[in-house]
């Protein structure tokens, strides 16, 4: 009789125990439905869970360029999180906008309860391309006093000039003294072309013949600066001035507008090089850039054919306050010193061709197999 009251005791425990637990797990459900009660409420006003969506912000104004797409939906905002305001949530009614046409346009914008009209700017910074012919010929009557000149218009050079605004271009000597010759000779005649934008065309080169009334014309291919051949074996161009395959004005070798060109050139390139540098091991940040720039004659002597441009690069000491790029030289003085220097160790030493490769005078480090990551740099 013990035996059976005592076992009928115990399974009263167990059904005690066995009650609590089920009470548990009723109370454990209730608050997870209410957790993702509250999860589905606040996901549903932030978008995030349990992150705060910022108020996006839109802007004033948005300039695109002549003839450009449409800006995209999210180039309007200041700041919008695209978490909370995915983009197919944006509404953009840019139909009153013209990409063709030069002007301001109103496009209306609204995301939740952001709205607003945002100013859309069409401009031009594209220049115009200008075409010159490559000679004219004037001849002055044996009766006409020399100092009345001749009768010639600057739209006599003109052979086209294309512009993406549609619009005519405007012309302008870029020395004045070009629109008063009149003494028998050959002159160059420089242009440029200006857009209705004020965007300025490269300035172009023409040559005026005036001749006397019975004054042989020169032929069609007649070079006034001679051919465009040189002595490709020991001068490299970095840098091409030659028109209508003719060479250029040796003058325009110490020409201000010529050399920043030049100079522009020659910074876009030593910037990528830089990037080279810092790739390569025990180099990093220690190394000195000598740039220099000389002029490529023709071989009949009397014509530019263009420039050459030469980077010079030789590794410094850690502690050296030199490191870094010294300014452009005219001539190679500072690169032939520092290629031959022995003290210090040559890095690399090249020509920067016209078409943008380079003529390889010392490699040891093989630099072009140091190249940035594409994928770190279209992140720039």
């Amino acid at each position: 009789m013990g035996n059976f009251i005592n076992s009928g005791f115990g399974n009263n425990q167990n059904t005690s125990r066995d009650g609590g637990g089920l009470l548990t797990i009723i109370i454990i459900s209730v608050v997870g439905i209410i957790t993702i009660i509250l999860l589905v409420v606040l996901f549903g006003k932030s978008g995030t869970t349990g992150i705060t969506c910022k108020d996006p912000v839109l802007k004033q104004s948005v300039e695109i360029e002549l003839d450009a797409k449409a800006p995209s939906k999210l180039a309007y905002f200041e700041q919008i999180d695209e978490n909370c305001y995915p983009e197919n949530k944006i509404k953009v009614d840019d139909s009153q906008l013209k990409t063709n046409q030069l002007g301001e346009y109103t496009v209306k914008v609204s995301v939740g309860d952001a709205k607003k009209d945002v100013k859309v700017v069409v401009s031009d910074h594209t220049p115009p391309i200008l075409k010159l012919k490559k000679q004219i010929i004037l001849r002055i009557n044996s009766n006409l006093v020399e100092n009345y000149g001749i009768s010639y218009d600057i739209n006599d050079f003109i052979d086209s000039c294309e512009d993406n605004s549609g619009n005519p271009c405007t012309y302008k000597y870029t020395d004045e003294n070009f629109a008063s010759l009149y003494k028998p000779n050959v002159y160059p005649i420089k242009i440029e072309a200006y857009d209705s934008s004020g965007n300025v065309s490269e300035e172009k080169t023409s040559y005026l013949f005036i001749l006397t009334e019975d004054g042989e014309a020169p032929p069609d291919d007649f070079c006034v600066f001679g051919s465009t051949n040189y002595d490709s074996s020991s001068s490299y161009v970095g840098y091409d001035l030659t028109e209508y395959d003719c060479a250029v004005n040796p003058r325009d070798f110490h020409s201000a507008r010529v050399v920043a060109k030049v100079e522009k050139k020659i910074s876009s390139e030593t910037k990528k090089l830089r990037s080279q540098l810092s790739l390569i091991p025990n180099v990093g940040a220690n190394f000195v850039i000598k740039k220099c720039y000389g002029a490529v004659y023709n071989e009949e002597g009397n014509g530019l054919v263009g420039f050459s441009i030469r980077l010079t690069t030789v590794a410094v000491n850690a502690d050296s306050n030199n490191s870094g790029e010294y300014d452009t030289e005219k001539y190679a003085n500072q690169c032939d010193a520092a290629a031959n220097s022995e003290d210090s160790t040559l890095i690399v030493d090249y020509y920067l061709l016209s078409n943008s490769d380079r003529h390889y005078l010392s490699d040891p480090y093989n630099i072009d197999s140091f190249k940035e990551d594409e994928t770190k740099k279209d992140n720039k």
